[in-house]
């Protein structure tokens, strides 16, 4: 199992060692796999960076978007059959998180159990199934089409996603 979550952990040493923990036993492939999948590439091209980039003690040389993308390479580099996004796409953009749930979705959870939790609907249709909570009680639970169904409410939060 994968956790990726909102508060994140790294390193105090370069984007590689952050995204296989073990520099001196890693597959070259699976890392390349989860540096595209997760949209760090484009982060890395965007600032002329490599995997050789120091990101400081906790991160502190880049930001919290860019250190929940190595956490997010991190997942997808472990290959786990269940993981968890608590948050983990809070400090993205739209667009980004969009690319790497598609990414995702597209090339490596054909297989997987996923748990993705988010205060943003926008991605909703990606899931068989959406819990909403309210509360802490259980205020829905069923598929993405039945969800736009039940309530004006929940269309509106995608219109002002989108």
């Amino acid at each position: 199992m994968s956790l990726v979550s909102q508060d994140t952990y790294l390193l105090d040493g370069d984007i590689k060692s952050n995204i296989v923990l073990d520099t001196k036993k890693y597959n070259e492939d699976q890392l390349k796999f989860s540096i595209k999948n997760s949209s760090l590439d484009d982060f890395l091209s965007k600032n002329n960076y490599n995997l050789n980039t120091l990101v400081g003690e906790k991160g502190t040389r880049i930001s919290g978007g860019e250190k929940q993308r190595i956490c997010i390479a991190r997942a997808i580099y472990k290959n786990s059959d269940i993981i968890i996004f608590d948050e983990a796409t809070s400090a993205l953009d739209i667009n980004t998180e969009k690319a790497i749930v598609n990414n995702i979705f597209s090339n490596y959870f054909k297989n997987k159990t996923v748990i993705f939790v988010s205060h943003r609907i926008n991605l909703s249709n990606r899931f068989d199934k959406i819990l909403v909570m309210k509360d802490g009680e259980v205020e829905f639970f069923d598929s993405y089409q039945n969800l736009l169904a039940s309530s004006d409410y929940y269309k509106s939060l995608l219109y002002l996603e989108n």
